[in-house]
This record gives C-alpha cells, structure tokens and sequence, in this order.
C-alpha cells in the first residue's frame, strides 16, 4: 500500500505517450443486493471495537454494488478479442460498500498476468490520478494494454452521511477503458492542478480546447461553463451524480476506426483539483 498526498503539478500537455484507448464498455448498476444479516454482524462487531456508531437499521434497509459486482458485471461487455492486461488500475471517489477485494478480482478474471493496484482519495479527478500511473509504467516498462476502471457506488457502509466534502454518486455506475500501445499515431496526455477555483478551471479547459482541437470534449457538470468559450468542438456536460465515471461515459463506444482525438476534464470543488486529458479513441494499432 502507498500513501500519497497532493499530485504533484503538471503543465498542460506534459507527458505525451504514444498510447490510445481501443475500447470501451460502461453499464448504470440497478437496486443491488441486500446485505446478509451475518454480514450486518460483523459490521456491528467492527463498529465496537473501534468505537463507532452502528446502526442496524440502515444495513437493513439499503442495498449495494460492491466494486467487485460492478467490475464483473462489466468485463464481458469488452469485445472478446482483448488480449493480456498488463497493468489494471481501479480509480474511485467513494469507498467500496463492503470490505472487499475489487483489485483481486480484476487480477483472476484479466486475461494475462497484471499488476493491479487503486487510486482513491483523489475525489472527482482520480481516474486522472490513474491514468498518469498507467501511462508511467506502461513508459517504463513497455507494457502494451493497460485496463482503467472507474467506478461510483451509492452505498457507505458506516454511516449514510458522506465524507467531509465528498460528492455522493446517485447511481452505481463504471466505465472500464483499455489503453493500448500505439507507436505511431496516438497520444495519451494527463495534467492536473491542485488550489484552482473553478473560473481558472473552466478557462484552463477552454484553452486546452483551442489549442490542441479535439474531436470532441468531454466535462464534469462543474466545467458547464467551458460549452460557452469552446465554440470549435462539441462539449459534452456529464450529469449530476457519477462524480467519478460521468466525464468519462460513452467514450468511444462509437467513434470511427480511424480514432479521433478526445478531451476531458473534470473538477473537485471540495478538493480544488482540476484533471485534464487528451487522449486518442478509436483506431487500428
């Protein structure tokens, strides 16, 4: 396990990697499933040793998509052609809605023999977070496919409060993206900044957008405002309540062979983070 703090800050258009996302699958979860009453117990046997508030009323009366049910119900919806996953990576606003084990599963069901590892505790922007360590190994260590999941569940398995500053999903949804190594012909970007308001964010956006010309970009509901200075490229505006996997749903599921260049951004009001993402979807490698 590593901890980190704040990301350390990045220009815009740092770190160009000759990387595309080839394919892409994303699904909204329904109701889930009830927790077990053994599993309650277990909870309220936690609760007391470490000197938190349970309540048995709330387990009883929620339902839950675990990240590993998300993940699972996600994985077949890839075209079958995809090959071994060298480096998966789990990238997530909220916690799981049980103790579980999300990264070990992707580690049995990938085809190959990946390294896996999750980004948390980077609110909205983590699937940016993600997508620097992925473009850094796969660097480095030659890798060829790469495997980002994004994932936002509703269901907290403490307390129905979330915390300080989070934005609570209202739907269980996830997005898995697989990057491949494309040596000539694509591009794979990440920035991100930290202490930004949200007028620098929007305009930050907006300049990107000029200046490298994407086919199309792609915002969380807090960037709205860059549909208005970005009059060049269709922005698509993610809705309330995905923080994590809205910015980052439907890319590429229907873009041409020949790929075309996406941008998306997305910003953490609580955390004044701002992540940014130029990358290439479709294509042939």
């Amino acid at each position: 396990m590593y901890l980190a703090g704040a990301f350390a800050e990045a220009p815009a258009g740092a770190g160009h990697r000759p990387f595309r996302i080839s394919m892409a699958a994303s699904r909204v979860a329904g109701a889930g499933r009830a927790y077990d009453p053994g599993l309650i117990s277990y909870f309220a046997d936690l609760a007391a040793l470490y000197g938190l508030r349970h309540r048995a009323d709330y387990f009883t009366r929620v339902r839950r998509n675990t990240f590993t049910d998300l993940v699972a119900g996600t994985l077949g919806r890839l075209d079958g052609s995809l090959g071994p996953v060298d480096i998966a990576v789990l990238a997530h606003s909220t916690p799981d809605a049980e103790p579980g084990w999300p990264a070990c599963y992707l580690a049995e069901a990938l085809p190959g023999d990946p390294l896996v590892m999750a980004v948390s505790d980077q609110g909205t922007v983590a699937p940016f977070s993600a997508l620097r360590i992925i473009a850094d190994y796969m660097a480095l260590d030659g890798m060829r496919r790469a495997l980002l999941v994004v994932a936002d569940q509703t269901t907290l398995m403490s307390d129905e409060q979330p915390p300080s500053g989070a934005v609570m999903p209202t739907q269980d949804a996830v997005v898995a993206l697989v990057l491949e190594r494309q040596d000539q012909g694509a591009e794979l970007s990440t920035s991100q900044f930290s202490d930004i308001g949200v007028e620098e964010a929007v305009t930050t956006v907006a300049e990107l957008a000029r200046e490298a010309g994407p086919a199309v970009v792609a915002v969380g509901p807090d960037l709205a405002a860059v549909a208005e200075l970005c009059p060049t490229a269709p922005v698509r505006v993610a809705e309330n309540g995905r923080p994590c996997t809205g910015a980052w749903d439907g890319l590429g599921t229907s873009w041409p062979d020949e790929g075309r260049l996406a941008l998306v951004a997305d910003y953490d009001r609580a955390l004044r983070y701002l992540g940014l993402c130029l990358v290439e979807v479709g294509g042939r490698p």
